[in-house]
Parts: C-alpha cells; sequence; structure tokens
C-alpha cells in the first residue's frame, strides 16, 4: 500500500486533459461536456398554450360562470393570431401562440360549448395555462452544465437536466464533450 500523498502525485502525473471536439449528439452518450450548453433561441418561441382549450381574457370570468363569444380556433404551428377582445374567446390548442389580449387559458373540461357561445363554469388567474416564452431555453441562460454527463438514451432522445430541451439523437449540438466515461 502507499500513501494516499504518492498516489495523488502519481494520479496527476500520469492523467491529463483530453483535447475537446465537437460531435453530433448520437456521439455523445457517456461522455463529459467541456462547456456549457447555450441555447440558440427561446422554447418555446411565443407564449403558448399548455393544454386544448380557450383562450381568454381572464378579467372576463373574474364574477364566475360567464358566457362569451367564440370568435376563432388557433392550431400550434398557425401564423393567426386573433385578438381577443371583451367578451369574446379563441379556441386554442396545445402548443399554440397566446392570441394578442387574451391572458389565460381554460381547460376543456371547465366549459360548455353552444354553437358559437362558449360557457365557463369557474374562474381563472392571468397566466393560466400558459407555458411562457423561453420557459424551457433561453439564449442569455445556460442550458446544461458542464458538469452533466451525457448518459442515457430513452426513447430515442438525449436525456438531458429538467428544463433543458431535449435533443434528438444525430442533432448537431452545439457543445463539447471531451471524454468518455467507462
Amino acid at each position: 500500500m502507499i500513501a494516499a500523498k504518492h498516489a495523488l502525485k502519481i494520479t496527476l502525473t500520469n492523467v491529463h486533459s483530453l483535447k475537446a471536439s465537437r460531435n453530433s449528439s448520437d456521439e455523445v452518450m457517456g461522455r463529459c461536456l467541456a462547456e456549457d450548453i447555450r441555447a440558440d433561441g427561446d422554447l418555446p418561441p411565443t407564449d403558448c398554450s399548455a393544454m386544448d382549450g380557450y383562450a381568454v381574457r381572464a378579467k372576463d370570468l373574474a364574477d364566475g360562470p360567464r358566457e362569451l363569444r367564440l370568435v376563432r380556433k388557433v392550431t400550434a404551428g398557425s401564423s393567426e393570431r386573433p385578438a381577443v377582445r371583451a367578451g369574446d374567446c379563441v379556441r386554442i390548442l396545445t402548443g399554440a401562440s397566446i392570441p394578442p389580449g387574451s391572458d389565460a387559458v381554460v381547460k376543456l373540461a371547465e366549459t360548455a360549448k353552444w354553437g358559437e357561445v362558449v360557457r365557463f363554469l369557474a374562474t381563472i388567474t392571468v397566466g393560466a395555462n400558459i407555458r411562457t416564452q423561453g420557459l424551457q431555453t433561453h439564449p442569455i441562460r445556460s442550458c446544461g452544465s458542464a458538469d452533466l454527463v451525457a448518459g442515457a438514451q430513452a426513447n430515442g432522445v438525449l436525456r438531458v437536466p429538467q428544463g433543458v430541451q431535449r435533443v434528438s439523437p444525430g442533432a448537431l449540438v452545439e457543445f463539447t464533450p471531451w471524454r468518455s466515461i467507462p
């Protein structure tokens, strides 16, 4: 057996940093990051609906159950952004951008619809059921620490810490894995 001080000296003499390299995400499993991951844009790119429902002005429902006029429908990926005015609502699907003038999304289960009229069965708070712009990633904040080990793969996506956008295998990622972990 050797002394701890001597063992440390042997280790430091024989261990050297490996050169960093850029790799695609399907080549980084089991490696450590040499630098923090940074997003190149906001995700989601706009405020969007966290569920199917109706985009409303929360103050229109402040006094409890009320009927609002249905003016449009917005789907995820749609460029349509119809304005929500007092007394109006817009049918919205999960992932769709929040229409101007609205500040909350009411779940379908909390409504009843008759033609172009929607009855809202409860009050709602501003911001309810909305995923805000940049909630998952934002360019000025780090998305993943250099302490991250790009380890396991599950269902075809690279596992990353909570709050970090998942990266599809094969996608070119802007981080530098520097060594494999046995």
